[in-house]
């Protein structure tokens, strides 16, 4: 078709709408043509991730030293979600500016500013403006988290959580009893008698027995312990973390063997020497009451619904943004 012919066409199909001159129509014409386009061919989302390697390895490497193997396939998969998680999380936030309105972010770059400039007289305004143009919002840890836990918060307080009702959460205990327990605990006290050998232990052990004496009294026979001498109401992690491995499961050992729970055991050996210890109680586990776990019960539930929210919140975003995967 010629530019003649063109020119012909374009007013004439839409003058049988509307009157006026060819111009207003060839705009018109224009627009319809560009909107059409946009809806047809829209533009292309912000691109999300892929996840920072570094932060990445960060995360591996913890694992690795809690845990004492290497993350597993789903694992690191899992790792990559939180990682673009929070990266959303952080450019959400950054879009809000809350980075130059919150007094967190605010003290922590004077903090950096300060540092990297300490010869420099700057006031607080001036050290944060000078953080925010050398972009130290965009790469400090801190700050990062920060605007994180903001953004997180954000998505909760737009939820209208409603209350969790006796009904729920009876339901919630009957479904969740069997891990409802009250752990052991136990009570004692001990002789500190150091780095002596074991026959010296039983000795002094013999001794404290023959004369009747009491805890306290057989206390004068020891030496000084620095983490105390009575403990009550302690779980056997509690003693496992104090006392060490051995301690404890020498300590369990030879309690589950005694009748009633009471008195004096053998000498155990610690980390720090040998202990004679006495026992004053002992609560094996148990399983919690309803009236005992129902504080427990809607904790869990709690932070169980916020979680499932904010994730569809999350989710609800990530709409948003094309995402890429390592």
């Amino acid at each position: 078709m010629s530019k003649a012919s063109s020119s012909r066409l374009s007013p004439w199909l839409t003058q049988r709408w509307l009157p006026g001159p060819p111009l207003i129509h060839f705009l018109l014409l224009g627009g319809l043509l560009l909107a059409l386009s946009r809806w047809l061919i829209p533009d292309p989302l912000p691109v999300l991730g892929p996840p920072d390697v570094g932060r990445l390895s960060a995360r591996v490497a913890d694992y690795a030293n809690t845990t004492g193997r290497s993350p597993t396939d789903a694992v690191l998969e899992e790792f990559e979600q939180m990682e673009l998680r929070d990266e959303l999380l952080f450019r959400e936030a950054l879009a809000r500016e809350w980075h130059t309105r919150d007094q967190v972010v605010a003290n922590r770059l004077i903090q950096n500013t300060q540092f990297l400039y300490p010869q420099t007289a700057l006031t607080a305004g001036a050290a944060v403006e000078k953080g925010l143009a050398l972009n130290m919002h965009l790469t400090d840890e801190v700050i990062r988290r920060r605007l994180v836990q903001m953004m997180e918060q954000e998505l909760l307080r737009r939820v209208d959580f409603a209350p969790i009702d006796e009904a729920v959460l009876r339901s919630a205990y009957s479904e969740r009893i069997a891990s409802l327990k009250t752990p052991a605990s136990i009570s004692f006290s001990h002789v500190f008698l150091g780095e002596i050998d074991e026959t010296q232990a039983k000795d002094t052990l013999r001794s404290i027995r023959d004369a009747n004496h009491s805890e306290s009294d057989a206390r004068a026979m020891g030496k000084p312990f620095l983490n105390g001498y009575t403990f009550q109401g302690q779980t056997w992690q509690q003693v496992t973390n104090r006392f060490g491995d051995n301690f404890s499961a020498v300590l369990a050992e030879q309690l589950l063997a005694m009748p009633k729970h009471t008195g004096w055991l053998e000498p155990i050996v610690s980390p720090f020497g040998w202990h004679l210890v006495f026992i004053d109680d002992f609560q094996p586990e148990s399983t919690q009451t309803f009236e005992q776990a129902v504080d427990q019960l809607r904790w869990q539930l709690q932070q169980e619904r916020e979680r499932d929210a904010l994730s569809a919140a999350i989710n609800a975003l990530m709409t948003n943004y094309q995402v890429r995967l390592l």
